[in-house]
């Protein structure tokens, strides 16, 4: 058993803004910050490892399910004034596989593939916090589904 924990935060800022349908049309330029977001997954899960050697090459696998994952989303497009909360929840996989592969005793070769989904579900409540339209809310339903995928290769030696 475990817990992933994911905080994927990052902020825009001067905007310049154009229209590929109409290369006459100015762009659109504003200095400083234009929107900001932050993104929170919290993934209890279980999981099953194994491992297998034969000769010079070891395999080693995770896969692990989350019967109820959550993800906390905040996006602010500070140009409109509206803040977007989400509180979402749903499920998670996750898996790991390395292979390994020992050309001596000190010298080895590595691959390794992580694997991660989620898909949840939840309520985005939206408000516009300033303008001629401030105190504007509103709610949708919002789902948020991420496939995230990375490998890793490598060389490396035992001391």
């Amino acid at each position: 058993a475990g817990v992933l924990y994911q905080h994927f935060s990052w902020d825009a800022e001067n905007l310049d803004q154009w229209y590929p349908p109409f290369p006459e049309a100015p762009h659109d330029i504003v200095p400083g910050p234009v929107g900001s977001y932050e993104s929170t997954l919290n993934m209890p899960y279980i999981e099953a490892a194994g491992k297998l050697a034969y000769k010079k090459l070891v395999l080693e696998g995770t896969i692990g399910y989350a019967p109820y994952a959550t993800v906390d989303d905040v996006d602010d497009h500070k140009l409109r004034y509206i803040r977007a909360e989400t509180d979402a929840d749903g499920t998670a996989l996750k898996a790991d596989l390395q292979a390994r592969y020992n050309l001596n005793a000190k010298f080895f070769l590595m691959a390794r593939v992580n694997y991660l989904t989620f898909d949840v579900d939840g309520t985005e409540e939206n408000e516009v916090y300033a303008g001629p339209d401030q105190g504007d809310e509103w709610t949708i339903d919002h789902t948020i589904v991420s496939d995230q995928t990375s490998v890793l290769l490598g060389a490396g030696a035992n001391f």
